[in-house]
């Protein structure tokens, strides 16, 4: 509810003259049309409508000041800045009944700056509103009854529903606690299969390295392997090279021996043609026989 309805509301059977009290002129701009209607407390005539502003701290004193001179027949709004369910509601009655003030009407007001709103008077013979049936009542015995009844089955549904929701935060609560619980056994199992696969990793890591240096060594004895081998091929080369030589060089010495023998089997025939024939001819068939023997 908006502020100048509860006003309409407050002023529908009397023509009220509205006065801003001191420190409360931030609400002017709230209150609409009825904003037009506001004079000076000295300039007011006949019943008056205060209104004034009430901060969340010290909310007993400032409704003592406001209801300082208020009228027998005056109605005094008390614009709370505090929301319905955060009103200190047995401090506030307290000081209401002190103050010999009626609540007459009473809404939430979401305004800037608002939370609820209260019209209170020290006329016990005005109307109040109840507001199961939305429309204000007389001030009978009868309507008092009506009141205390709404006041009394409200109270119970309230404190009925205030239990209810306490049980089921409680439950809430629990829930949370057992998820929370459970979250915690899962963060340590999840840590635990972190740490295990971080060791796993580790151990790749070992093994892999492992290779490396493996396949490093594979790499070097192949290395040294092929060097061997290469080394083999040269020496072996070299040694078929030098035995070719040297067979050569015997091949040589023979041709060279053979041609020596022949140069004096030559020069001994000539020398003496019968005995020196007879003698190569017997060194020839020496020779054949050494080498059948062989």
């Amino acid at each position: 509810m908006q502020l100048p309805l509860l006003l309409e509301r407050a002023t529908a059977k009397t023509d009220y003259c509205i006065v801003v009290l001191e420190d409360s002129d931030h609400l002017i701009p709230l209150l609409g049309p009825f904003a037009a209607r506001v004079v000076a407390l000295p300039d007011a005539r006949g019943p008056v409508l205060r209104i004034g502003a009430i901060g969340t701290s010290g909310i007993e004193d400032a409704v003592r000041v406001a209801a300082e001179g208020l009228g027998e027949h005056d109605l005094l709004l008390l614009a709370l800045r505090s929301a319905p369910d955060r009103l200190p509601v047995g401090a506030l009655v307290d000081t209401l009944v002190e103050c010999g003030l009626w609540v007459v009407d009473a809404a939430s007001i979401p305004a800037r700056g608002l939370g609820c709103a209260l019209v209170v008077t020290r006329d016990d013979s005005a109307p109040w509103r109840s507001y199961l049936l939305g429309d204000t009542i007389p001030g009978t015995e009868r309507s008092v009854l009506r009141m205390l009844a709404e006041r009394a089955v409200e109270g119970l549904a309230e404190r009925a529903f205030g239990a209810a929701s306490r049980n089921r935060e409680r439950e809430r609560t629990l829930e949370l606690s057992q998820a929370r619980v459970a979250m915690e056994g899962r963060e340590a199992e999840l840590d635990q299969l972190r740490q295990a696969m971080e060791n796993r990793a580790a151990e790749v890591d070992q093994l892999r390295r492992a290779l490396d240096d493996r396949a490093a060594d594979v790499s070097r004895i192949s290395t040294q392997s092929q060097a061997l081998v290469d080394l083999q091929a040269l020496e072996l080369k070299r040694v078929t090279e030098q035995l070719r030589r040297e067979e050569q060089l015997q091949r040589e010495a023979r041709r060279a021996r053979k041609g020596s023998l022949m140069a004096q089997a030559v020069r001994l025939v000539r020398q003496d043609p019968v005995h020196g024939s007879a003698r190569v001819l017997g060194s020839a068939l020496r020779r054949a026989r050494r080498l059948l023997a062989r």
